[in-house]
């Protein structure tokens, strides 16, 4: 297993080799016993920044601009979008989903005068976790399930949500995509032209969209195969109506950057907007702390943002903590485990990271 070249320096110099190190010393065990067929990483410490990649035996290097799919931390997008948004005045947190609706969508639709963006955004809406029209389409097609679900899917899914007395946390694809598109018809353009020109565009980020700028290579994803064995080649997953949800594809180098500009918002046009999105939100009953799509855990008694993803054949997962100046974010070629083992081997190499620093 080999990094690409060793750690590549990205804006504000090279991370020290001992960070690099330590987080490889956690993650190079998921290739090693082929948990994964690969992944790539990117970390960033005071010191600055790097990126790295570990292949496999016999795998093909990925490197630092290698395409790959980053699932549900699309959702951070999402809700950076949603902050941007708001700071504009073309949207409120505490609007009413009607407001953003077609009014004949809304006209006769319950949940349309009951849910807010910041619901959406928080997983407290009550929607469920995907929406049930969804469901069959996803058992005929399991090797693409999203891709032919359309906005009058997603119309009538919502029409039919029935909503709970009292909603509470709940984890909800269906919202983040429904949010996606909220903000894409208020501001009447694409989900896709709306993420370039108001979130990766401003960032830098121009390895992050949906779909790849071309001369780009793509990684390949694998399916979590049985016995901890990293499975068989799947091909890409698209979205449909939700791409909210986790549509966009990125690279170690844009995870990077895009770790940084969490860590020290002020050097950006968005520190407004990421503000808002880390900001701690009412807490609901039972549920997690969480910003705008972050969800917020306690390390070494300090705040730690995270968000993971996963779709058919990757897994991903990005975590930082502000007041320590660090953060890792790592992209495995294969698709999520119950035990979620990247998840645990980032927040592992995170917590040694910031404890010896």
């Amino acid at each position: 297993m080999t990094r690409d070249g060793g750690p590549l320096t990205l804006d504000g110099g090279p991370a020290g080799g001992g960070a690099v190190a330590r987080l490889e010393a956690h993650l190079a065990p998921l290739v090693g016993t082929r948990t994964v067929a690969g992944l790539v990483y990117a970390v960033v410490t005071p010191d600055g920044q790097a990126t790295g990649e570990l292949p496999g035996t016999g795998g093909k290097p990925l490197g630092p601009h290698a395409s790959v799919e980053t699932g549900s931390v699309t959702k951070v997008f999402t809700a950076l979008l949603l902050a941007d948004m708001t700071e504009r005045g073309e949207a409120g947190l505490d609007d009413l989903i009607a407001h953003h609706l077609p009014a004949e969508v809304a006209d006769g639709c319950p949940a349309a005068a009951q849910i807010t963006l910041r619901h959406l955004a928080t997983h407290t809406s009550g929607l469920p976790r995907l929406p049930r029209n969804l469901i069959p389409m996803a058992l005929r097609h399991p090797s693409d399930p999203y891709a032919r679900y359309t906005t009058a899917h997603l119309f009538r899914a919502l029409r039919a949500a029935r909503m709970p007395a009292t909603p509470g946390y709940q984890y909800s694809n269906f919202g983040f995509g429904l949010l996606g598109y909220l903000l894409s018809h208020t501001a009447g353009r694409s989900y896709g032209e709306l993420i370039t020109d108001r979130v990766t565009g401003p960032l830098g980020l121009t390895e992050t969209g949906i779909g790849m700028p071309d001369g780009m290579t793509a990684a390949t994803g694998h399916r979590a195969g049985l016995r901890r064995r990293s499975g068989r080649p799947t091909p890409p997953w698209q979205l449909g109506a939700l791409a909210g949800a986790g549509a966009l594809r990125s690279t170690a180098a844009d995870l990077g950057r895009f770790l940084a500009v969490n860590l020290n918002p002020a050097a950006t046009p968005l520190q407004p907007a990421f503000e808002v999105a880390q900001r701690p939100q009412p807490q609901a009953p039972d549920g997690p702390l969480t910003g705008l799509a972050w969800h917020i855990a306690t390390l070494a008694g300090r705040p730690v943002l995270w968000h993971n993803g996963g779709t058919g054949g990757f897994s991903a997962m990005l975590a930082l903590d502000r007041a320590a100046g660090y953060g890792v974010a790592a992209v495995a070629t294969t698709g999520p485990r119950r035990d979620l083992p990247l998840d645990r081997a980032v927040f592992t190499a995170l917590a040694e990271l910031t404890d010896g620093r």
